[in-house]
């Protein structure tokens, strides 16, 4: 429902409050953004309300969401989705619900490309892709969900392989987006270092923030693949002293044999909101993690 940027601070809300995270409720997130001070967001939740007050498909979609929660069957919750989705493309909820219920990728890049279609025309019809707004997309809350729904649509185009296509498509969003939110540029990090391109990925680390475990990584990655051992292994150490969790945990999690446990509930979702930036880097690497296996 939002960004990887403020994903964490939601796990850190739920485990704080002993609760679920999908079973937190639209109070429980006001209470997350008014903790975290982000009137923005704050906003968008607002807008959402209404938007709800104005639009009663929009009211209905989002009820036959909350039927999700009644029924543990997965092909119902996805059927649901979708319905929801089809009562009102506005709500996006339903859109990503159904995304990430559908396991079929081809059809994955089907359904955001409907969303794509139908967001970038009501935000011509609204004149959002004047000159003014070009590169401040984000600042406006009624922009964002084409901007999630273009990095959506990277990440699918990731896992089916389409690099260049990928590629293109953040430098697009970044086009929109100067600010960089939803942080294309960690993601592009992991593209030059599967391009083997180490000039364009040193020079794109240093407009980020080069501490972080998703420009560590694709540094490490880059140079296993260029066999540079000195450089790797300056990564590697820079990465066990950032997190000493991350080598075993890639290594399990990569392998199949990581198994979720209550005690590590919070290690978990960090890493895997993490994980989502470098995966398709690490499976198109699968060398690295016997490398790395030997060096744990």
């Amino acid at each position: 429902m939002f960004d990887e940027k403020i994903k964490k601070k939601v796990y850190e809300y739920a485990l704080k409050n002993k609760k679920n995270i999908n079973e937190l409720t639209y109070e429980d997130y006001n209470n997350i953004f008014s903790e975290l001070k982000y009137i923005s967001y704050s906003d968008e939740f607002l807008l959402k309300k209404r938007k709800e007050i104005v639009n009663p498909m929009l009211m209905e979609a989002r009820k036959k969401l909350y039927e999700v929660n009644q029924t543990d069957n997965k092909d119902e919750q996805k059927r649901m989705a979708q319905l929801a989705y089809s009562i009102s493309k506005e709500c996006f909820e339903a859109l990503l619900l159904w995304i990430n219920l559908e396991e079929n990728y081809e059809l994955k890049l089907d359904i955001i490309e409907e969303c794509i279609f139908y967001e970038k025309n009501k935000l011509e019809r609204l004149g959002f892709f004047e000159k003014d707004y070009i590169g401040k997309f984000y600042e406006e809350v009624e922009t964002r969900n084409y901007i999630r729904a273009l990095k959506e649509k990277v990440n699918i185009l990731l896992f089916l392989g389409r690099i260049n296509l990928a590629f293109q498509l953040c430098l697009k969003i970044l086009e929109l987006n100067n600010n960089d939110d939803l942080e294309i540029k960690y993601l592009l990090l992991s593209i030059y270092a599967y391009k083997e391109d180490e000039d364009n990925l040193l020079r794109l680390k240093k407009e980020c923030d080069g501490n972080r475990l998703e420009a560590l990584i694709p540094l490490l990655v880059l140079y296993y693949k260029l066999d540079d051992k000195e450089k790797f292994l300056e990564y590697f150490d820079k990465i066990t002293n950032t997190s000493s969790d991350f080598i075993p945990f890639v290594n399990k999690f990569f392998s199949g044999k990581y198994q979720f446990a209550e005690s590590d509930f919070e290690l978990s979702n960090k890493m895997l909101v993490m994980i989502n930036n470098i995966n398709f880097l690490i499976h198109a690497t699968p060398g690295l993690i016997f490398y790395l296996e030997k060096l744990e």
